[in-house]
């Protein structure tokens, strides 16, 4: 009786069963490690304040109290799964960065290797560390190109050409064409080619280039010089909007943040051998007082100039991934 209720399932009977059954998502690594890590970071720090026997003036309390505390509220947040897990422990690293280098300049360098420096690989690599512990979701497919994004993509392009092309022989006139080699102007050449092309790795470098490098520093120079002019302020904030509009619906490249970092770094000694002391283009020259400050010596700036590069482009990556998504590697350069 028992072998006459039992029947035998068919393989396909059995390769449909297994296929209906959902698999559970996948858990996602404990933040444990990070936050012991970033705890032992912070303690050394506020240790090495006190050594210097520095006054505790309110606002280096805070940002102590900061360094310490805000990774176990940020081990609780990880706890309970909390979707804000990741945005807290960026603007903790973002908010600890100046004081950071300020408290560690006066550490002994080795070299052109200062403290300010370290700091600002710490922030870089938390911030690798962080994406890869709690990534960013995935942005949603694109299965075929859209003919009315095209035409839009291909008009911005038309209109960055034209302001580009203004801006070009206004320098000419001013006899400052050299300065064309800042990054800001060579990543809008080549967003002209990521528009036209929709290239998702062009246009996600460039927008994360634009917005970690390109919008801060040229804020920087409007507040120091206190002056600028239409043509500047259209070539430092359209390629921010184009890019976005380009990129939305298909997200942000996975690897974008390494690839503005790279560019920039191959950029800097051909704007040094090819541009004029004078300009001190990218401060490839001579430092400014603010680096030179912090980075002491003329190597030591200019590692710092990189490191803060490399943070600053870092940053960017990880906050675009959340906001728009991230796109595998294997659709990347299709056209969206």
């Amino acid at each position: 009786m028992c072998f006459a209720m039992w029947t035998p399932k068919s393989p396909a009977t059995s390769a449909a069963s297994q296929q209906a059954v959902p698999h559970p998502p996948a858990a996602l690594p404990s933040l444990r490690p990070y936050v012991a890590v970033q705890l032992l970071a912070g303690l050394a720090g506020v240790l090495y304040w006190l050594l210097q026997r520095r006054p505790l003036f309110p606002l280096g309390l805070v940002f102590g109290l900061l360094a310490l505390l805000a990774p176990v509220l940020i081990g609780r947040l990880a706890a309970h799964a909390s979707r804000w897990t990741a945005w807290a422990e960026f603007l903790r690293l973002a908010t600890l960065a100046l004081p950071a280098c300020h408290l560690t300049r006066s550490l002994p360098r080795c070299g052109p290797i200062t403290g300010p420096s370290l700091v600002l690989l710490a922030i870089a690599g938390s911030l690798v560390w962080l994406d890869r512990l709690r990534p960013a979701p995935p942005a949603r497919p694109v299965l075929a190109p859209d003919p009315a994004r095209r035409t839009l993509a291909h008009r911005c392009a038309a209109l960055l050409l034209v302001i580009h092309v203004l801006y070009v022989h206004r320098k000419a006139g001013e006899g400052t064409l050299p300065e064309l080699l800042y990054g800001c102007h060579v990543n809008n050449v080549l967003l002209l080619i990521g528009l036209w092309t929709l290239n998702r790795r062009i246009l996600s470098a460039t927008l994360v280039f634009a917005t970690g490098m390109g919008l801060p520093m040229w804020l920087i120079l409007v507040l120091t010089e206190r002056t600028t002019h239409a043509l500047s302020v259209l070539l430092h904030t359209l390629p921010i909007a184009f890019a976005l509009a380009a990129l939305r619906p298909g997200g942000l490249s996975a690897r974008s943040g390494l690839r503005a970092t790279l560019g920039f770094f191959l950029l800097l000694p051909i704007a040094h051998h090819a541009t004029p002391p004078a300009l001190n283009v990218h401060v490839t020259h001579r430092p400014t007082p603010e680096l030179f400050y912090l980075g002491q010596t003329l190597w030591g700036s200019r590692l710092l100039g990189c490191c803060m590069a490399l943070s600053l482009l870092f940053a960017a990556a990880f906050v675009y991934r959340r906001l728009l998504g991230s796109a595998p590697e294997r659709r990347e350069a299709t056209s969206s």
